[in-house]
């Protein structure tokens, strides 16, 4: 319940350099940690309750930040036990959202794609993801401008009804 805690500061397939952590848990119980490290975004999966730990698996190399993690966990869905990542790529010139997923508790991932263009002078970061009961996928964040003080004049929120194939995006 919380009130004890086992283990280390670090799990066992990632750096020091690791950061902003993402987890979910998948319809099989599957923990799916998602986490920035070398070389990009990366993840890991435990299907012993994080006794022990996959390898790492690459999804994007590059420069990333600000990554997320949500399951689909509505057996209504079409895309129930799609498990997605999204994470914000600073290695484009204006950095956008970018989305991830895997169908196989983290086993693989697939399906890596932009899902926004940031506004003129600006970049896209800290994304959110949640799932809706039909499987829509509903993504949020800031673009900040990208010099001076960085205010975060613009909020962008995108909708995929399709599995994270295909965006509706809206920044405004």
């Amino acid at each position: 319940g919380g009130a004890t805690w086992t283990g280390n500061n670090l799990l066992p397939p990632f750096t020091q350099s690791s950061s902003d952590p993402g987890p979910t848990i998948d319809k099989n119980g599957v923990i799916i940690f998602t986490t920035l490290d070398n070389p990009g975004m990366v993840a890991a999966y435990s299907t012993n309750n994080g006794a022990s730990w996959s390898g790492r698996i690459t999804i994007q190399t590059g420069s990333v930040d600000k990554n997320f993690a949500y399951s689909d966990d509505a057996p209504s869905s079409a895309y129930y036990g799609r498990s997605y990542c999204v994470w914000s790529n600073f290695a484009a010139g204006q950095p956008p959202i970018m989305i991830g997923y895997t169908t196989n508790s983290g086993v693989s991932w697939g399906g890596v794609m932009q899902i926004n263009s940031p506004p003129g002078g600006h970049y896209s970061q800290g994304c959110d993801i949640a799932v809706g009961p039909i499987g829509q996928v509903y993504v949020a964040w800031v673009a900040p401008l990208s010099s001076g003080s960085f205010t975060e004049d613009y909020l962008g929120f995108a909708r995929s009804t399709n599995g994270g194939s295909a965006w509706t995006v809206n920044e405004n």
